[in-house]
This record gives structure tokens, C-alpha cells and sequence, in this order.
């Protein structure tokens, strides 16, 4: 793209941090999914849906991303992660005006299925996939700065969005939301330049990488096609472990707002806080990878299941315990699995490689979008028309508990075989 700043020569050195930065205004926009508790309320009460209706749509939105995700990566390797994200810009603007416009629940459905769902399926991916090239000696920080973005748009966007309903109308928000978000995604692209696959930053080496033929003599780390990831055992686990836990964190983000307001009672508002608050402690969980980048992803990532299973566990007495209990408890998930938000993607390219990152993650998130699916359930199943989550917590403490031995067994695999950092040359 024209506009955009160079990836080019010795300066994209010291560019590629501005790069970073507008990458992560870019992951922003889609902290936009955080802003779903609050639209169900209205919902209901002006557009004549329910409880389960809303979990329906939500269950296809994210169902749908899922499917256009796995597309979306064949686009990134085809077209470019810029050309990409343009597209998502365009289609998302359009999905929230047709949500203005639109009376009822269906137009509302299809609005945010057949074009919201696409910007929350591939500017994940494309940015992502971008970052990693950008970055192949800092991939652990890069991406963590980058995905926080997603939490700071947690941040603004709910204050935001509650704010417009306010002033200017349920209808009326989804217009504001759809302009700010299309100025933010149209100005972070310009510093957003697609990079080549064989950059390599300036004063370091490469560890010389093996032929696929060479696997069976010397074992050493080789870059996988998505044919050659779904042939290794561990391509399963790192597929199974995220939804297993990842599926509490959608539930604890994207429907904390209605889960606080029946157990503690609080005020539409309050909820709103409480739900830029745990944004904040996702963009404070950021600092999960660089320590994976000196500590070892994988050590972090067991540790990251084993307290994140404590904390959800104590959400089973959260009713009993008042707003700190419940805060802290939901807080510190938020923060575990905040964290692994931030190194699941570069684990990926730990276990498979970075050159086909594009498509095999696409095939990976898949997981994170069908637990992401899943989780309204959780809550339907638990408490919505009770106000008692006990079941709820319950299921998903067993799960992070599943969750957990499978990180264990993946970390006694592949802690010696993963892909190699890049050294910097001594002088």
C-alpha cells in the first residue's frame, strides 16, 4: 500500500517499534467484542430479544469467524496482512451502520454476522502474522505489546459505548463506535507496512534450519506446513489446552457485565468498570511475554494453568463473599490467562515455525473461537435465570483443570525442540 511507511533498509530497524505501536492500536479495535454484555440489556429491553436468543447470535458470530478465520489466513500469506485489515475496516464501519439502521434482532443478527465477523477473524491474524515477521528477536515481547491492544480497546470501548447509550441512544452508539473505530484502523495502517518474510533485523545470526529429510537423523527443529503440524502430537494439545481454558476467559471478558450485575447487584455502570478493569489487568498480563522470551514459553504456560485453575475455582463462592472476593478472583484468571493470550500465539511458532505462521495459526485460533463460542453457554447453563453461578464456575475449573495436564504433557514433550532465537552477533 502506497500510503504506508517502508519495511525497507537499515532504518526499519528503529520504524518497526512505530510499527508496533500502531499494530496495537490496530488489535484495539477489536477489543470491541468486549463491549457485547452491554448490548445485551438494551437488546432485550428495546429490540425484544432473550437471554438465549443473544447467546444464539453471539454462538454464530463467533462460529462464523472461526470458518472466515482459516480464510482470512490464506489471505494474509496471499495478499498481505495491510490489504487484509483494509478489508476488515470497510466491513466492520458497514456492519455497524446497518445495526443502527436496522429494527429488531435480526438485522441486528445479520449485521454482526456477516460483517462484524470477519474484522475480529482476521485482525487478529493479520496483525499478528505481520509482528512475527517484524520481530524475530523479540517475537515474545512484540506480540505481548500487540495483544494488548485488544485489552485496551476492553478499556475505552465499554466506558465508551455505555457513555453514547446514555447520550445519544442505543441505535444511535453503534454509529459513533463504527466512525472512531474506522478512523483508529485507517491511521494505524499507514504505520502498519506489510514486511517481507526473510527480513531479518540488523546484527544478528540464524541457526541454519534442516531439510525435512534431515528430521530423522538429528532431530533438530524443523519449519512445518500446516499438512506436516497436523501430523505432531503436539499440534493437538496446543488446540485442545486453549479452548479448555480460554473458554472462562471469553466468559469472564465478553459477558462479565450481566454474570456481575446477577451475582453482586451492581449498577449498569458498575459493570462497565469492572469490565474495563479486568481490560487493564489483561494490558498489565502483557508482561507475561517477555518473561517467556528469557524463562521458556511453555515453563510460564504451565504455570499460568495452574493458577488460573485456583482463581476460577474460588468464583464458585463468589456469591456468598460479596464484590472483592469476586474481583480479585476474577482479576487474577484475567491475569493468568491474560498472559497466555499474549504467548499462545508465539508458541505456535515455537512448535511449528514462523514461516507458515500465517495459515497454521489461522487453523489454531481456531480453538480460541469456539470457546469463545461456547462460553455464553456456560452462563445460560449456570445462572442466568437464577443469579447462581456455582454450576458455571464449576464446569470451567474442571476444564482448566484438563487444561493444565495437557500443557503438563506438552511441556515434558517439546521443551527441548522448538524453534531457535535468533543470536546477535558479538563484535
Amino acid at each position: 500500500m502506497k500510503l504506508q511507511i517502508s519495511a525497507k533498509g537499515k532504518s526499519f530497524g528503529k520504524t518497526r517499534w512505530i510499527a508496533l505501536i500502531a499494530g496495537t492500536l490496530l488489535m484495539s479495535t477489536l477489543g470491541i467484542g468486549y463491549i457485547w454484555s452491554l448490548l445485551v440489556g438494551p437488546m432485550i429491553e428495546l429490540r425484544g430479544a432473550t437471554d438465549a436468543g443473544m447467546a444464539s447470535i453471539y454462538t454464530g458470530l463467533t462460529f462464523t469467524s472461526a470458518l472466515l478465520t482459516i480464510i482470512g489466513g490464506k489471505c494474509v500469506d496471499k495478499f498481505g496482512s495491510g490489504k487484509v485489515i483494509l478489508s476488515a475496516v470497510i466491513l466492520n464501519l458497514i456492519g455497524q451502520i446497518l445495526c443502527a439502521l436496522t429494527d429488531g434482532v435480526g438485522g441486528f443478527a445479520v449485521a454482526e454476522i456477516s460483517f462484524l465477523a470477519w474484522g475480529q477473524s482476521v485482525v487478529y491474524i493479520a496483525v499478528y502474522t505481520n509482528t512475527i515477521k517484524m520481530f524475530p528477536d523479540w517475537k515474545g515481547l512484540a506480540i505481548a505489546v500487540s495483544g494488548t491492544g485488544i485489552a485496551i480497546g476492553g478499556v475505552y470501548l465499554p466506558l465508551m459505548t455505555q457513555h453514547f447509550i446514555d447520550t445519544i441512544g442505543f441505535d444511535m452508539q453503534f454509529m459513533a463506535i463504527g466512525g472512531i473505530l474506522t478512523v483508529i484502523g485507517i491511521i494505524s495502517l499507514i504505520f502498519f507496512p506489510d514486511v517481507d518474510d526473510d527480513y531479518r533485523p540488523e546484527g544478528y545470526e540464524f541457526e541454519e534450519e534442516p531439510e525435512e529429510s534431515e528430521i530423522a537423523e538429528d532431530g533438530r527443529f524443523v519449519q512445518k506446513d500446516w499438512k506436516m503440524m497436523l501430523k505432531d502430537p503436539a499440534f493437538y494439545i496446543i488446540f485442545a489446552a486453549p479452548l479448555l481454558g480460554s473458554t472462562t476467559y471469553m466468559l469472564l471478558t465478553f459477558q462479565l457485565a450481566w454474570i456481575a450485575q446477577d451475582i453482586l447487584s451492581i449498577t449498569e455502570m458498575q459493570s462497565a468498570f469492572l469490565v474495563s478493569g479486568i481490560s487493564v489487568i489483561g494490558i498489565v498480563s502483557g508482561i507475561v511475554g517477555p518473561i517467556g522470551d528469557k524463562a521458556g514459553r511453555l515453563n510460564i504456560t504451565v504455570l499460568i494453568y495452574a493458577i488460573g485453575t485456583v482463581a476460577v475455582a474460588g468464583l464458585i463462592f463468589a456469591g456468598g463473599h460479596g464484590i472483592i472476593w469476586f474481583t480479585v478472583c476474577a482479576f487474577a484468571f484475567a491475569f493468568c490467562f491474560g498472559g497466555f493470550a499474549a504467548i499462545h500465539p508465539v508458541i505456535v511458532s515455537d512448535l511449528f515455525g514462523s514461516k507458515n505462521y500465517g495459515f497454521n495459526y489461522s487453523i489454531c485460533y481456531q480453538s480460541i473461537l469456539i470457546a469463545s463460542g461456547i462460553s455464553p453457554w456456560l452462563g445460560i447453563i449456570g445462572g442466568t435465570e437464577t443469579g447462581d453461578y456455582t454450576k458455571t464456575f464449576t464446569i470451567c475449573t474442571i476444564m482448566c483443570a484438563a487444561g493444565l495436564i495437557l500443557m503438563i504433557v506438552l511441556w515434558k514433550m517439546r521443551r527441548n525442540n522448538l524453534e531457535p532465537q535468533p543470536k546477535k552477533i558479538k563484535k
